[in-house]
């Protein structure tokens, strides 16, 4: 596939969307009494998904997934979102979440295990045996691996197509302009089934903007399903309207590296 970016039809585009969302986001923080006694993570938990639900409210959204990203965090702090009932996890390092996750499943089997990020093609066996989705195909020689290897008896793992919404060179994903082309190909040639679609918006710009986009490439692909917003920009994206949020550190507190 031609991988040049067309980078005047994104500008057009966010040009138009300039001023078409009322991004004030003004919220009482202030925790209930009641969550004094618990752990920190279950806090957090709690807190987000007031957050969500008052806000979705509001903006007349639906309440999105959240996908608790447990990138390089303690394993008791896992366990904490693991015992409040939380069991959609992502996971951006498949070697990580190889030793993390078994033994996790084991206690917890009803868990969701979601890799996000880049997967290289020499490791798809092992993140077939191992996620129920991934979220970052980004590229027509993961798609083909992927297919080779991906038997639909043995395996139940879901797909989104991770789109480079930004026109980013230094970010993995399919360009916008061959967005709808790669989507055809990947169901209906590759016969592999999609969920949805992923973003990560460029750093320190509005991504409202670059959210309303994504929703436009899903309408007209007819895919209901999009993953965006982090623990930065949750709220945008609920605004906007979004399937499900990545977060992190608003979870978790900051990262061990």
């Amino acid at each position: 596939m031609d991988r040049r970016i067309n980078i005047e039809f994104l500008s057009n585009f966010l040009i138009a969307f300039k001023g078409s969302f009322n991004f004030s986001l003004s919220l009482n923080r202030t925790l209930p009494e009641k969550f004094l006694s618990m752990n920190l993570v279950t806090k957090n938990l709690k807190h987000i998904t007031n957050e969500l639900e008052i806000q979705a409210k509001e903006w007349q959204q639906k309440i999105p997934k959240i996908l608790a990203v447990s990138k390089r965090q303690d394993i008791e702090l896992v366990k904490q979102a693991l015992n409040a009932g939380h069991r959609d996890f992502g996971e951006n390092i498949l070697q990580e979440a190889q030793k993390k996750w078994p033994l996790l499943r084991a206690e917890f089997p009803d868990v969701k295990l979601h890799l996000i990020g880049h997967l290289q093609s020499n490791k798809v066996k092992d993140a077939l045996a191992l996620f129920d989705i991934i979220e970052t195909i980004d590229s027509e020689k993961l798609a083909k691996v992927i297919a080779k290897n991906y038997q639909k008896e043995i395996h139940n793992t879901e797909f989104l197509i991770q789109v480079n919404i930004g026109a980013e060179e230094q970010k993995y994903g399919i360009a916008i302009n061959e967005t709808d082309d790669f989507i055809n190909y990947f169901c209906h040639e590759l016969k592999l089934p999609l969920k949805g679609l992923m973003c990560i918006p460029p750093y320190q710009e509005n991504p409202s903007l670059y959210f309303a986009f994504m929703h436009r490439i899903a309408r007209r692909n007819n895919i209901n399903y999009i993953s965006q917003g982090m623990s930065s920009d949750y709220l945008k994206a609920l605004q906007v309207g979004t399937s499900e949020i990545r977060v992190g550190s608003a979870l978790f507190g900051a990262r061990k590296y």
